[in-house]
């Protein structure tokens, strides 16, 4: 799927690309690109489909997780663990604290199957909606 320039998509995909360039040789970066891209993505739906009242709050959220939920990506539940370990990820090795550790391939390796198959779930889950307003929009052109 191709996402408009600066748009949450387009940098997901860049930040998907930065993680597989970076998992053999920083880890720790790949790691963070991994987060990034998923939050990404998942702020790309929020942002373009999410139909309660507010979403300015949500888009500030750096939480897997909660992102997740606000998706409405039923899917999206069999990763929990992964993006919460995403989440540890982030938090443990971003910012200074008694935590702090820099994650290794031996870290990542094993999540990245499934981080593949959450950003495949929200990219079609984006593709499907985009593909129900073109048809609903032909529909209501013709009435």
């Amino acid at each position: 799927m191709n996402f408009k320039y600066g748009t949450y998509g387009a940098i997901s995909k860049k930040d998907l690309e930065d993680m597989e360039f970076l998992k053999s040789t920083i880890p720790h970066l790949a790691a963070l690109s991994a987060h990034h891209s998923i939050e990404s993505i998942l702020k790309h739906d929020i942002n373009e489909y999410y139909i309660g009242l507010d979403k300015t709050d949500i888009l500030k959220s750096h939480n897997l997780n909660r992102l997740s939920n606000k998706s409405n990506i039923s899917a999206l539940l069999l990763y929990s663990d992964t993006l919460d370990i995403l989440n540890d990820f982030y938090d443990r090795s971003r910012y200074p604290n008694p935590n702090y550790y820099e994650p290794t391939i031996d870290d990542l390796e094993p999540l990245l199957q499934d981080i593949y198959n959450i950003f495949q779930i929200v990219e079609n889950y984006i593709s499907n909606i985009s593909i129900k307003k073109v048809k609903l929009c032909d529909i209501i052109k013709k009435v």
